[in-house]
């Protein structure tokens, strides 16, 4: 017996795969750069979203749930008790190639403080456009200490954790120069199976 107005299984799975279609085309088409600030993905606070990590970039968004290197510092602090020996870590990007527009990122990580993982981390972004110069710089200091640890287990490898990241933000250029400071905190939940972050 069928009831009147039940769809079948196949006509909920159509519908259902045509929802998703549909939102991921609207998320695609929000996406796109309208101007030159969106390509450089410049957040309302005046922070910028440019390249930090190799592997993150190749992760997308997926790696604030994994951050088990020098980029936890940028993405997830919470991810720095994953580490398990003193890491440096740098990145150098002339965008576009043509020398106007340089990205530098320099971080380094102390896993074993005593009291949790630390991490520092310095971000630049220069334009070198005749006559005009600006610099934009980003200094972080991440923390960051378990939540929860399996006691039974030394790897490391099922716990929870927090960390925190204390930004400041210094942009310099003709027009004057402004700063600020932002505060951000990160968490992580890792299991056998599966992991959480969020950022």
């Amino acid at each position: 017996i069928k009831r009147h107005g039940a769809l079948d299984k196949g006509k909920r799975w159509k519908l259902f795969l045509a929802a998703v279609i549909f939102a991921l085309g609207l998320q695609l088409t929000a996406k796109a750069p309208l101007s030159a600030s969106d390509y450089l993905h410049i957040t309302d606070s005046g922070f910028t979203n440019l390249p930090t990590s190799v592997r993150a970039m190749g992760m997308g968004q997926a790696f604030v749930a994994i951050a088990d290197d020098y980029g936890a510092c940028y993405f997830n602090p919470a991810g720095l008790l994953q580490v398990t020996h003193k890491e440096l870590g740098t990145i150098y990007t002339d965008l576009y190639g043509l020398g106007l527009l340089k990205q530098s990122f320099l971080s380094f990580i102390d896993p074993t403080t005593g009291m949790g993982a630390g991490g520092i981390s310095w971000s630049r972004l220069s334009a070198a456009l005749e006559p005009e110069k600006w610099n934009c710089d980003l200094y972080s200091y991440s923390y960051a200490q378990f939540l929860f640890q399996d006691k039974l287990t030394t790897s490391r490898k099922t716990f929870s954790s927090w960390g925190v990241n204390i930004k400041y933000l210094k942009e310099t250029s003709p027009w004057g120069n402004a700063s600020g400071y932002s505060l951000d905190a990160g968490f992580l939940t890792r299991g056998e199976k599966f992991s959480w972050g969020a950022n």
